[in-house]
């Protein structure tokens, strides 16, 4: 729990900056928004497996929790959520 509050408000301002990032680059078209953020969610979760899987080999201690490992998990994951909120709720 101590750790989650250490990484989330990190992680809400990048998602935060993503959102107006992609708002801005999808010229506030909507469908290409929520394709947008799925893309990036598919990148963060490729950037936290290796991330952790680099931590495992080199850490002695296999179950210590990896900070950024974890931060992009939580970041993909508010990506993918966003990406399907945007797609249900405003562009169908």
């Amino acid at each position: 729990m101590k750790l989650l509050k250490l990484i989330m408000p990190n992680v809400l301002k990048i998602w935060l900056i993503t959102l107006g990032i992609t708002l801005i680059v999808s010229l506030f078209n909507l469908f290409k928004m929520s394709d947008y953020l799925f893309i990036v969610g598919a990148v963060a979760i490729g950037i936290a497996v290796m991330q952790l899987y680099v931590k495992s080999k080199k850490s002695k201690n296999p179950l210590e929790i990896d900070k950024l490992g974890l931060g992009a998990l939580i970041y993909s994951g508010l990506c993918f959520a966003s990406s399907f909120l945007i797609a249900y709720l405003f562009v169908m």
